[in-house]
């Protein structure tokens, strides 16, 4: 942006420019609109100072008009802004020159939250009814030379909501009011998020201008890779205005330098225009999951220009396939994926926004390299929030990390008349053009729970059987013609209709597709009920903890920190979230007896249950081919099923997951009086070693060893099961007296993992004192800690936001373990507690 021009201090400069738009090319501009704005209350007389993008929470919390909404119980103290209306002026601004040369001035909104009307300098210039299209309007007939004023006028999504619920023909199941809305769903408030329906632009407001030419579109589909060689689909569009030839020139290039380049002129019509390449690569570096090889990208560029205008187009992408797997067995159905023709087992997470306000979202690309530090190679994001920032699938492809990606549809029936449909397709539609070149999208799914929610919820309940059949044809419209014709016609990866296939109700639920499994939790089954039901790709599943103290920090007084109190009970947002974490506690941990002994306790049971799964589904023996717990990470400070927490702090369970996710996973298994011991390889090459079973007493006495010198091969995706059964080892000692130290020991090193056996509240433990010692190191504390006797779960509590290099773990009696604090800020001093499961005994 500029200043405004001044007429005769530009004058000779702009004459000049006009004589050189006769003689030179021209080339399309590209720019983030960064304006001041004041955000007014339509219907009222409150005003402040806004900011785009950004929404009217924000902007009334800065300016000291309404409380954090984050903060105590404050987001039921501001329900009232979402149901005003409000408008967003800009400041008089201009454009500089080479913009206003354009013959065509494009503005480019994203996420626009959701009904909104907007004005150029007085002129309605578009109309806005849905968050996750990317709306283009030309603005350049209603341009000025020096001053013009945006307005964007945002309506109650609640309001409009009611209005277009009236106008159904037939009624809507469930929360209908969100169903009819094409906005975020969780902001209706869910189990895990606040109620806060807000209205704004979340993402940056652009300007596209051109004159000749612009490309419009540009994708690369990797559609064979064999003998050595990968054959490439390029599709461009663009469009046309004037009526010379346009030149083509294009080149894919990887951290080397150029693979393959060529030149063409063609003889193209005015107008839009689509024209295919095929290029073949020799001995293409292949995209793969971190965990598999390397993510190796390619840049396509593709330049045009014709004697008038000339434009470039540039793309990151990779050379892979990605195949779900669905065929016919002896059971049921097979579900898994194909990376570049390798059955790949997927370990990971759902993904919920990193901000309660997207327009706050920083930390995804952190979030992203603490998933591939704990091995995942997938993260599913969910359908009731949005499609994420290009940030996060740009990590995604450079981190190797695959993304399993809902449409926006959660939890709900919904409509399906032809405006609605309409308006789906083309969110559809923006969303496939921008993602497609992504080499991690493994996968487009319809919804989440939709399918389940239909067939055991309830929600025919009261209905005829004709409104029941609209609903029914309502549902086909949307997620079994739409949205699959959309992915065939514009993707190359599966589309899948509903996550979970099949609901907890349906007997072939772990026999075919994916499952979701809330008989733990909602159900209160125990955690073995996990061990029971091993389904083909289990992509939902999990249990609720505290948050690190760090979190509450700012959020609520230290007198509040009390499950009593109101201002903590709004951060829990499952009705009987508090009364379930004790209940499973109690079950096999001793009781907390202070608010931080709950907190440490809440984090060990739900790593207990959600490995208890992972175990389970990892050891099946490729019949499971995924895991993917909810949830890994939390929105705003809460207690939620979340794995990492709302400052970004690793909680027990993503500790636990550096050896439950690990390629080569290691278990020991107590079955009756006989112990499982279990290796897994998910590695694309195959494993040669030994297995080794060591026994020890608390005080660090090795009491036995078992295994056996023959060496072991384990082929990729294979699974090794060996036993040691009753009368091959000493029973003088019980299960709650030991802990075992599983050890594959390999050419190249050695994997080994320690565990305990049994519930841990029966452990014979100790409380024994552990030494400690702390010391700064200019940008991290180095903790040093000694113990004689063994330790269970050691936790470091520095009651600092910031990150260890490890916690939660086991203490070796007599050997010294040394762990790193790197804070978020610097800070040399810390008051550390430390705990261990010894602490309750």
């Amino acid at each position: 942006m500029s200043v405004p021009y001044g007429p005769n201090y530009f004058k000779s400069f702009v004459s000049l420019i006009l004589l050189l738009c006769s003689i030179v090319t021209f080339a399309s501009v590209n720019l983030e609109l960064n304006l001041e704005w004041t955000l007014i209350q339509q219907e009222g007389n409150m005003q402040c100072e806004g900011t785009l993008p950004g929404n009217v929470f924000l902007d009334l919390h800065n300016a000291g008009l309404i409380p954090d909404p984050l903060v105590t119980d404050n987001a039921s103290k501001v329900q009232w802004v979402s149901e005003n209306n409000w408008i967003y002026r800009s400041q008089s601004f201009s454009f500089s020159q080479d913009v206003l040369d354009q013959a065509h001035v494009e503005l480019h909104l994203e996420a626009v939250d959701t009904y909104a009307e907007v004005y150029l300098n007085g002129v309605l210039i578009q109309t806005c009814n849905n968050a996750f299209r990317i709306w283009k309007m030309e603005i350049a007939p209603h341009l000025q030379p020096y001053e013009n004023v945006l307005e964007i006028h945002l309506s109650s999504a609640n309001a409009k909501g009611k209005e277009l619920l009236e106008q159904q023909a037939h009624p809507l199941p469930g929360e209908a009011i969100r169903a009819v809305t094409r906005k975020p769903q969780f902001q209706y408030g869910w189990d895990w998020a606040p109620k806060l329906n807000t209205m704004g632009v979340h993402r940056p407001l652009k300007i596209r201008a051109w004159n000749d030419l612009i490309i419009r579109d540009i994708s690369c589909e990797t559609i064979s890779i064999e003998n050595g060689k990968a054959i490439l689909d390029v599709t461009v569009t663009f469009e046309l205005n004037g009526n010379s030839a346009p030149i083509h020139n294009a080149v894919l290039t990887d951290e080397s330098g150029k693979v393959a380049g060529f030149f063409r002129p063609e003889e193209l019509k005015k107008g839009v225009n689509t024209t295919h390449w095929k290029i073949e690569i020799d001995d293409p570096k292949l995209w793969w999951t971190h965990d598999l090889g390397e993510p190796h990208l390619y840049t396509l560029t593709w330049k045009m220009n014709t004697t008038a205008d000339k434009d470039v187009a540039e793309i990151k992408t990779g050379i892979r396939t990605i195949e779900l797997i669905t065929e016919p067995d002896a059971i049921g159905e097979t579900f898994f994926f194909e990376l570049n023709g390798h059955s790949t087992y997927m370990r990971g997470a759902n993904w919920v926004p990193t901000h309660v306000f997207d327009s706050e979202t920083q930390n995804h690309r952190k979030l992203l390299e603490d998933c591939a530090a704990s091995h995942m190679n997938m993260i599913r994001v969910w359908g009731g929030a949005w499609y994420e920032k290009d940030v996060f699938y740009d990590s995604c492809d450079e981190l190797g990390i695959l993304v399993w990606q809902d449409f926006m549809f959660a939890c709900a029936m919904y409509p399906g008349d032809e405006a609605f449909l309409e308006n789906v397709k083309t969110e559809a539609e923006d969303q496939l053009h921008r993602l497609r070149n992504h080499p991690s999208i493994a996968l487009w799914c319809g919804n989440n729970e939709n399918s389940e929610g239909w067939a055991r919820w309830g929600w025919k309940d009261g209905l005829t059987p004709k409104k029941i059949k609209q609903l029914e044809k309502s549902y086909a419209a949307v997620f079994k013609k739409l949205l699959p014709k959309c992915v065939v016609e514009l993707d190359d990866v599966a589309y899948w209709e509903s996550s979970p296939m099949l609901g907890r109700g349906d007997p072939d639920y772990v026999n075919r597709g994916d499952a979701h499994n809330w008989w733990v939790w909602h159900d209160a089954a125990p955690f073995e009920n996990y061990q029971e039901q091993v389904p083909r790709f289990m992509s939902e599943f999990g249990f609720q903890s505290f948050p690190d103290p760090s979190v509450w920090v700012g959020a609520l007084r230290e007198e509040d920190l009390d499950t009593n109190a109101v201002e903590f009970r709004a951060h829990q947002k499952h009705p009987k979230g508090f009364a379930l974490i004790s209940q499973y506690i109690d079950l096999d941990f001793p009781l907390p007896t202070n608010f931080t002994e709950l907190t440490y306790l809440s984090q060990l049971n739900q790593a207990r249950g959600v490995c208890m799964g992972i175990e389970a589904q990892r050891t099946s023996d490729r019949y499971c081919m995924g895991s993917l717990f909810w949830q890994l990470n939390d929105c705003w400070p809460s207690i939620s099923w979340s794995s990492i927490d709302f400052k970004g702090t690793w909680k027990a369970l993503q500790y636990a997951l550096k050896e439950e996710y690990n390629p080569i996973y290691l278990s020991t298994k107590q079955l009756g009086d006989s112990l499982f011991m279990y290796v897994v390889n998910d590695s694309r090459e195959p494993i040669i070693g030994t297995l080794k079973l060591e026994i020890f007493n608390f005080d660090g006495k090795r009491l036995g060893i078992y295994g056996t010198t023959a060496t072991k091969t384990l082929k990729s995706n294979e699974m090794l099961e060996e036993w040691v059964l009753p009368e091959e080892w000493n029973n003088d000692y019980s299960m709650d007296e030991i802990y075992t130290q599983l050890t594959f020991e390999m050419p190249e090193g050695e994997r080994s993992v320690i565990q305990t056996l049994g519930s841990p509240k029966d452990l014979k433990l100790t409380p024994q004192e552990i030494q400690q010692e702390i010391i700064w190191k200019k940008d991290h504390f180095e903790v040093t800690l000694l113990a004689n006797h063994f330790h269970v779960n050691v936790w470091l509590n520095s009651q600092m936001t910031g990150k260890w290099t490890d916690n939660f773990f086991h203490l070796i009696p007599g050997e010294t373990k040394t762990v790193s604090f790197y804070p978020e800020q610097d800070n040399s001093l810390m008051q550390l507690q430390v705990l261990s499961l010894n602490t309750f005994y």
